[in-house]
C-alpha cells in the first residue's frame, strides 16, 4: 500500500501548532504599542525630573509644552531645548492649565498640577502620567 498524505491525526496537530502561532504573534503585535506607550511617557517623567533638578541647579526656569503630537522643552526666554515628536499612533492629551509646566528654579517642585495622558489612536491603551500640584509628585498608571 502506498501511503503519500497525511492521517487525520497528523492534519490537526499541524493545524493547531499554526493556530497557536499565529495568535502569540498578535500578542506580541500587541505588547510592541503597550510598551510604546509606556515608552513615551516615561521619557516625559524623565525630562520633567531633569530639568526641574537642572532649573533648581542652573537657576534657570524651564517649560515644557505639550501637543497632541508631542512635547518640547524650552527656557523661559523661549529658545528650544528638546523637541519629541510622536508616531501617528500615539497622542497625547493634557488638563494641564495652557498645556505648559513651568519648572522654577526658586521652587524644588512642580508647581503645575494635573494629569497626561497617552493613548493609542487604534486600541485602548493608555499610559496616564498625575502631577501632583502640592507635592510635585508623578505618577505613571497604565491601563
Amino acid at each position: 500500500m502506498n501511503n503519500r498524505g497525511f492521517t487525520f491525526i497528523e492534519l490537526i496537530i499541524y493545524i493547531s501548532i499554526l493556530s497557536l502561532c499565529i495568535v502569540m504573534g498578535f500578542n506580541i503585535f500587541s505588547l510592541e504599542k503597550r510598551v510604546n506607550i509606556e515608552r513615551y511617557a516615561r521619557e516625559l517623567i524623565r525630562d520633567m525630573h531633569l530639568y526641574n533638578e537642572k532649573s533648581y541647579i542652573n537657576k534657570i526656569n524651564y517649560n515644557i509644552h505639550i501637543a497632541d503630537n508631542g512635547y518640547k522643552i524650552e527656557t523661559e526666554e523661549g529658545s528650544m531645548i528638546k523637541e519629541i515628536k510622536l508616531p501617528d499612533n500615539i497622542y497625547i492629551y493634557s488638563n494641564i492649565k495652557n498645556n505648559c509646566i513651568s519648572l522654577e528654579y526658586n521652587k524644588v517642585i512642580i508647581n503645575n498640577g494635573g494629569s497626561i495622558e497617552f493613548k493609542a489612536k487604534k486600541g485602548n491603551q493608555i499610559a496616564v502620567i498625575t502631577i501632583i500640584p502640592t507635592t510635585g509628585r508623578i505618577t505613571l498608571k497604565k491601563e
